[in-house]
Order: C-alpha cells, then sequence, then structure tokens
C-alpha cells in the first residue's frame, strides 16, 4: 500500500514524470485499497512491474539504468531514468 501511495504522490508532484513501481508482491487489503491501486493505474499512469531490481548502474549520459527480472514475462528488462527512488521493505523483518 505504502509503495502505491508514495507513487501517485511522486506522480501528483511531477506530472511529466515517467513513474514505474517494480514489485513482488503487491497485497491491496482495506476499504478503497484496490480502487486506489485501479486509480494509479488509469489516473496517473503508474506502471507497476511484477519483478526484482538486480542491478543499477549509471550510463555514459549520466543516467541510472535498472536491470529488472519481469516474471510476468520470463525475462529481464532494462530502463533508463533520470532518478531513482527504492523504497524496499523486508516483510520478514517484521514478522
Amino acid at each position: 500500500v505504502t509503495g502505491v501511495k508514495q507513487a501517485m504522490e511522486l506522480k501528483e508532484m511531477f506530472p511529466a514524470a515517467d513513474v514505474f513501481n517494480f514489485y513482488m508482491d503487491i497485497r491491496m487489503f482495506g476499504p478503497g485499497y484496490e480502487e486506489m491501486y485501479r486509480e494509479a493505474q488509469i489516473k496517473h499512469n503508474i506502471h507497476f512491474v511484477r519483478g526484482r531490481i538486480s542491478e543499477v548502474s549509471p550510463t555514459f549520459d549520466n543516467r541510472l539504468q535498472i536491470k529488472a527480472e519481469d516474471t510476468e514475462s520470463a525475462g529481464y528488462r532494462f530502463n533508463k531514468f533520470n532518478i531513482s527512488y527504492i523504497f524496499y521493505t523486508d516483510v520478514s523483518k517484521l514478522l
């Protein structure tokens, strides 16, 4: 839930930004949370990619290249970004 909210806030602050949310598992439980997830996709045009980021490296044009496993297509994605914000939650530490 937190990652979806933060992606929406980022998109509202920077409307021209192309926002990607890489995740392994999104749990949207509770009243209104599933609608919030759909709103993030439709209204804010946030891209949700089910996969794990494996590498972040600088490019020659001072951008960041992110290599991520895309588990839905069983391949890898390479995306270049001007900025990267990584929100990481290790659920095992919460248990």
